[in-house]
């Protein structure tokens, strides 16, 4: 093994005064010429200095990589251009802040939203949704975003079908990672809609994955049409689930 020599050289940096420097040369180079090399360029401080800099500007690369990747997941997600940017940092509401911060990091798997229109409902659940794809391991999870009557009518086009069946449809939602349905009760309430979604709650329920429902109706309106008591048991068993209402001044009035 070739045993390097150091030599240290009191130097004059005009950034940081006088220093003591090190060059390190090997047994080939004599101690004068090593010594002699040694400059201001060799001020420790301006190389910290630098090896900070560098450093910054990495992070500051993985930190734009990883914001590019989050996007280009809210987008496949199937997200509307009016929420597309909605993030965590901007909810107000410290109740509901507390509870999606505690759905995108795991902390429960289940959240109701219910409220009248215009609440933000849709902008919050976004928001978390894009704080868990923040999440270094769920970053390139499955997230989908989409309506109660989206689903439905996605999952019974496929009836009859030849490239996709309808429990092909039906597990690409009950599968994902992380789903968030709107506009829970905004359409017809037919037996096969209610029979549908209460299945696919069910399915994400025993398989603990992420959720946000969001409605219109009111808490009791929703139970009866879609979540019955057993359901909303399952949701709410050992503090995984929370139904929350959303009240306070019509968001859309303000902005």
């Amino acid at each position: 093994m070739i045993k390097l020599e150091r030599v240290e050289k009191e130097i004059d940096c005009p950034i940081h005064g006088k220093q003591k420097a090190v060059a390190i040369y090997f047994p080939d180079e004599s101690k004068e010429s090593a010594y002699e090399r040694i400059d201001a360029s060799y001020c420790p401080l301006c190389k910290s200095t630098k090896d900070q800099i560098e450093d910054d500007k990495l992070k500051a690369e993985e930190e734009k990589q990883k914001a590019k990747e989050v996007d280009k997941a809210i987008e496949n997600a199937g997200v509307y251009k009016d929420n597309f940017y909605a993030d965590l940092s901007t909810v107000k509401d410290k109740y509901f802040f507390d509870l999606l911060k505690d759905l995108a990091t795991g902390k429960i798997n289940t959240l109701v939203i219910v409220g009248s229109e215009g609440r933000g409902k849709t902008y919050m659940a976004i928001a978390c949704m894009r704080e868990y794809a923040k999440q270094d391991y769920n970053r390139f999870n499955k997230i989908i975003y989409d309506t109660a009557s989206g689903i439905a009518r996605k999952v019974r086009s496929a009836i009859g079908g030849r490239k996709l069946t309808e429990q092909d449809v039906f597990s690409y939602y009950a599968d994902a990672d992380f789903l968030v349905v709107d506009e829970m009760g905004k359409s017809n309430n037919t037996d096969y809609n209610s029979s549908l979604m209460s299945d696919l709650f069910d399915s994400r329920l025993s398989n603990f994955k992420s959720t946000i429902i969001i409605s219109n109706l009111s808490p009791k309106e929703l139970s009866e049409a879609y979540l019955d008591a057993p359901l909303r048991s399952r949701i709410l068993r050992g503090g995984k689930g929370v139904i929350a209402e959303k009240k306070g001044e019509d968001l859309r009035r303000i902005l």
